[in-house]
């Protein structure tokens, strides 16, 4: 007689356990050393040359402004335009003056000291 093979049997796969709700942990996300991700924003902002203020609130703040004179004002879109650039420059003008002067503040003080 001749041998007869045994037919494969098929395994079914036993369900997965799942861990428990307390034995999961979640990932911790990745934390910046303090002024890492200043930098980063500070780079980011000075290779870019988009407007940091938004058209139309900006629109409705010098829309309402002038307002306030009683007068009626329409501006196109380059006038509104340049009169954001111009606003954006003023306002990233006065933290660097301020900066500025808080690095010859010693000296200031310095010179006045001596001067007494």
């Amino acid at each position: 007689m001749a041998r007869v093979k045994q037919k494969p049997n098929k395994t079914v796969p036993s369900p997965k356990k799942g861990k428990g709700k307390q034995a999961v942990a979640k990932k911790q996300t990745k934390r910046w050393r303090p002024g890492t991700v200043a930098l980063r924003e500070i780079r980011k902002y000075q290779k870019s040359t988009d407007l940091l203020v938004q058209k139309a609130p900006f629109r409705r703040l010098v829309r309402e402004i002038s307002d306030t004179t009683g007068e009626t004002y329409h501006y196109t879109k380059d006038a509104m335009l340049a009169l954001q650039e111009a606003a954006e420059h003023y306002l990233l003008s006065v933290p660097q003056g301020a900066s500025v002067q808080s690095v010859f503040v010693p000296l200031v003080l310095d010179v006045t000291s001596r001067l007494a």
